[in-house]
């Protein structure tokens, strides 16, 4: 990712198209190191954000020209700007292209900027927005996953601390097990 920025800041992911081009160049070296067969190209992406990195992801999911490949978008506890382009894909309920899921994992201090990425998803005819809170889960373990499976617009509020790793404990296997578009790798043998 970007190398040499002040914090936060995306470097050359905030200029229109670098990220699709840093994509391919990381593309390129997998197939240079026989990661992926010469014959792979792009596939489904999912682009992801934890507290500073929102603000690129905002710029990726902007113009960071990879929209027909991304798919899903995952924000934890990062949506402190861009707003609009964190919002924008998932405004229409007709796109078809573009990434078609996003979750957001917030922490209270970080509810008022959620608000304002969720109100702007939903109006004034925008695709709807489902709202849970973990602090009123029963299991979350359970509850978590099920809320991931039945909706693809999903605001979570947690608990925790703005901490990369008690966020990414709780929320990431969720995510990931969740995801329309990951698999598991299958283990060699």
């Amino acid at each position: 990712g970007a190398k040499d920025v002040p914090d936060s800041c995306g470097g050359k992911f905030e200029k229109p198209g670098e990220f699709a081009k840093f994509m391919y160049e990381v593309m390129a070296v997998l197939k240079r190191e026989g990661r992926v067969d010469q014959g792979a190209s792009m596939g489904h992406v999912i682009v992801g954000g934890l507290s500073g990195g929102g603000r690129p992801l905002g710029f990726i999911l902007d113009t960071g020209g990879l929209n027909d490949s991304i798919k899903e978008a995952w924000i934890i506890d990062g949506a402190y700007e861009q707003h609009d382009k964190l919002a924008k894909n998932f405004v229409s309920t007709l796109t078809t292209t573009g990434p078609q899921v996003l979750r957001s994992v917030f922490t209270t201090p970080n509810a008022a900027d959620n608000a304002d990425v969720m109100a702007l998803i939903g109006t004034p005819n925008g695709r709807p927005v489902m709202v849970a809170d973990d602090e009123q889960m029963a299991d979350y373990s359970k509850q978590i996953p099920d809320l991931m499976r039945r909706n693809q617009i999903l605001f979570i509020r947690s608990v925790l601390p703005h901490d990369a790793f008690k966020l990414t404990e709780r929320y990431l296997a969720p995510l990931i097990s969740t995801s329309g578009y990951l698999r598991a790798i299958p283990n060699p043998q």
